[in-house]
């Protein structure tokens, strides 16, 4: 774990090019999640609501 923080934080130069560069790849890392988790929820939602519609005909056709 040092070694990788090692990597991407500035040293006594301060190499803010590496810091820019590690931000960014969590910035993007927790884009993508929010992203990912937002496709999940939907589609759970979008399959709730075809639950209902489904039974909803189903009760149409029995009666």
């Amino acid at each position: 774990m040092n070694k990788i923080l090692r990597n991407f934080l500035p040293t006594n130069r301060l190499d803010f090019n590496k810091l820019i560069k590690f931000e960014s790849e969590i910035l993007r890392s927790l884009i993508l999640l929010w992203f990912f988790f937002k496709i999940i929820f939907k589609r759970r939602n979008y399959l709730n609501s075809f639950d209902i519609y489904k039974k909803k005909l189903q009760l149409d056709l029995n009666n």
